[in-house]
């Protein structure tokens, strides 16, 4: 049928629309293919993320607990700073020993 006589474009033709059926398929393949790729990389890439984020974590926690337990002492002495300052500031006033 390829070879008719009659109808030398049917060749033609039909090597075309396998041409640009192939063209089609290719270009749909091509793009899965491109996706399952991203996702792959993607995938990669956030589990690096996570592998490295977990030791950062828990660095940043003991960290912060050093920070906050630091932050309580110094607050608590400061309280306690004050209270002595008012102490000795308020037996001078009444007496009129001291007068700022």
């Amino acid at each position: 049928m390829l070879n008719n006589p009659e109808d030398p474009y049917f060749e033609l033709e039909s090597e075309e629309l396998f041409l640009e059926w192939y063209k089609i398929e290719g270009v749909r393949n091509i793009t899965e293919l491109s996706r399952q790729v991203r996702t792959l990389l993607n995938y990669k890439t956030e589990t690096i993320k996570n592998g490295f984020q977990s030791n950062e974590n828990t660095s940043i926690n003991q960290i912060n607990t050093k920070f906050l337990n630091l932050k309580q002492k110094f607050e608590s002495l400061a309280l306690k700073f004050i209270i002595l300052l008012r102490s000795i500031k308020e037996p001078a006033r009444t007496k009129g020993e001291f007068r700022p």
